[in-house]
């Protein structure tokens, strides 16, 4: 089974009186914005950590996809790793596909 998720874009929404900060799509449904996630607190560690994930939500999708074409191009999978003079990079493309597409 495919689990979808809250449309991209993300935004981190600044929080309101004492409220949380939280994370919103700018898609809108028939509440407004959806809201993703809520940081309870408002440090500059928690912040951070809103605008870490924003960042690599919204880039999740376009990272995923450079990946899978580099290596199309380069024609390049797992089992031509050793005959490669210079694998390391590759493999570090390999890892971090494998990685993105974890459940």
């Amino acid at each position: 089974m495919t689990q979808t998720h809250t449309p991209t874009p993300w935004i981190v929404s600044p929080p309101l009186g004492e409220g949380a900060i939280q994370i919103q799509s700018t898609g809108l449904n028939a509440y407004g914005n959806w809201i993703v996630a809520e940081v309870p607190d408002r440090t500059e560690e928690d912040k951070a950590n809103a605008a870490f994930i924003v960042r690599a939500c919204n880039a999740h999708e376009e990272l995923v996809a450079a990946l899978e074409e580099l290596l199309n191009e380069a024609q390049v999978d797992e089992s031509d790793l050793a005959s490669l003079a210079e694998p390391a990079s590759f493999r570090l493309a390999i890892d971090a596909l494998k990685k993105a597409k974890e459940a």
